[in-house]
């Protein structure tokens, strides 16, 4: 502790010259001093001492680092991006999967394993309510001292009790803007029904929740947030709140919740941390998202895997952003599915997680990344105010490679 003895000596009493009443008075004062410096001094190394340890005592491991997102998104050094994503798109697939392990016998208990070593689904955070709401896993790896918090995305079985709720979630919020409610109501998510699932639509809170508790029990673990679809909304507003990393696959348009559910105003959301808030997404997919509603992902970090496969549907739709017809076509009576036909089906073809598995993973020849993202907070939103063209020569770029002139 030799700060504490530097500290101590530069806080020593000076030899005095004054008179003896004079002497004695100072030399109190000064050890009183003192005394309190030593004091002070003694509390901040027992503060240091205890935030050395957990609440259990243990010595605390430095975090791993594992998830480092600048890294991670550059693939520096070369391997980071493809064994990072690796463990993550295993994590979301076993989350989709062990919430209906009825249909796939003997997830409900499988690990993730990986060359990053294997890590532990920590069933005691298994979240599965029994009706519909929130569902979430947590992996770790404890040698690392890291883990994955991941929430399920949305449930599509038409009939399912908990494919309703997320239907009424998604109609609640306008993830489809003015389409929400036909397209709700195509999964029998009417407003009648809805209102009977009320209870369970605070998503958000769950989540929060459920985030806070793992972050407290884990305090010394590096924790990344992760999911696809909506629990890629719920993986990136509850990491925006809680201060943690989210790397997320297509989330949901998540500005409305933002907004709506948190309160937050737009200098507050356009202000958060958006290298740390991450959608990585299909831009046959989120580049629909976007004009179903403007400020989609406002307040993240929008990447987009450019060597994509032009699903069928998205083959008769005209070029990106660049007519007005497009958006005009998408914002009809939203009983009134028919105009916008084509566009639904291009961007739920595009959605399917079995596509992100394979446009994610894919590999180049040599072993390095087949599909690095291309990242920039301008793809997080579509601005309708004069000069957003200027913003999309990379779309027109892209999708120039489909349809030459």
């Amino acid at each position: 502790m030799r700060w504490l003895h530097v500290a101590v000596i530069a806080g020593s009493c000076p030899v005095s010259v004054l008179s003896a009443a004079a002497t004695s008075a100072s030399s109190a004062s000064c050890l009183t001093r003192q005394a309190l410096h030593e004091e002070a001094h003694e509390e901040q190394s027992m503060q240091l001492l205890q935030h050395a340890r957990d609440r259990h005592g243990r010595q605390r491991v430095p975090p791993s680092g594992f998830f480092n997102m600048s890294a991670i998104l550059a693939d520096s050094p070369g391997g980071t991006f493809l064994s990072r994503m690796a463990v993550l798109v295993q994590a979301v697939g076993l989350t989709y999967n062990t919430t209906t392990p009825k249909f796939q016998p003997g997830l409900a208990d499988a690990n993730i394993s990986s060359g990053a070593g294997t890590w532990f689904r920590k069933k005691h955070f298994d979240r599965d309510p029994e009706k519909g709401g929130v569902f979430a896993r947590v992996f770790a790896n404890d040698e690392m001292r890291a883990a994955i918090v991941v929430f399920k995305g949305i449930c599509d079985t038409i009939g399912l009790e908990q494919c309703t709720i997320d239907a009424c979630k998604l109609n609640s919020i306008g993830a489809y803007g003015e389409l929400s409610e036909g397209v709700a109501a195509a999964f029998g998510a009417d407003d009648k029904t809805c209102e009977g699932y009320r209870e369970q639509l605070n998503f958000v809170e769950q989540a929060l929740s459920y985030a806070a508790t793992v972050r407290s029990a884990l305090e010394d673990y590096e924790i990344i947030m992760t999911g696809h679809s909506l629990g890629g909304l719920l993986a990136i507003v509850t990491a925006s709140q809680l201060g943690l990393k989210a790397l997320t696959f297509a989330p949901t348009p998540f500005h409305n919740v933002l907004k709506q559910e948190l309160n937050l105003t737009d200098e507050q959301i356009s202000g958060m941390d958006s290298d740390d808030l991450v959608a990585t997404c299909d831009p046959f997919d989120c580049g629909i998202n976007s004009v179903y509603v403007d400020d989609a992902r406002r307040g993240s970090k929008t990447c987009l895997y450019m060597d994509t496969d032009e699903p069928s549907p998205c083959k008769s739709l005209p070029s990106p952003y660049e007519t007005e017809g497009w958006r005009e076509q998408l914002h009809t009576n939203g009983s009134n599915l028919r105009p916008a036909a084509h566009n639904l089906l291009c961007k739920l073809s595009a959605h399917q997680w079995i596509r992100y598995e394979e446009i994610v993973l894919k590999q180049a020849a040599d072993g390095t990344p087949g599909n690095l993202p291309v990242c920039n907070t301008d793809y997080s939103i579509l601005d309708v105010n004069e000069g957003m063209w200027q913003k999309l020569d990379f779309l027109r770029a892209w999708f120039g490679r489909y349809r030459p002139n």
